[in-house]
């Protein structure tokens, strides 16, 4: 990785998802807000309140353990449509 390139990260991505952190270090908290706002899908999912919850870019926010529900998300996207 390149730490002095500018990052193209939210430029370039389909989907956002932030996976247990507040949300509140910045610059770092920043890149999901602007995938989102050039409408890249965010979904959230954390254990208690973080800093984008009332943004209205956020697609999806789900209240829970990364552990419990994450897993479960990506086997039912993977094996729709077979």
């Amino acid at each position: 990785m390149n730490w002095n390139a500018p990052a193209t990260g939210p430029e370039k991505a389909d989907l956002v998802v932030a996976l247990g952190s507040t949300l509140s270090v910045y610059p770092a908290s920043a890149f999901p807000l602007l995938a989102a706002q050039r409408g890249a899908p965010y979904v959230i999912i954390n254990r208690g309140a973080t800093e984008h919850d009332h943004e209205s870019c956020v697609s999806l926010r789900m209240e829970g353990e990364v552990n419990e529900i994450f897993p479960a998300a990506v086997e039912s996207a993977c094996t729709r449509g077979r």
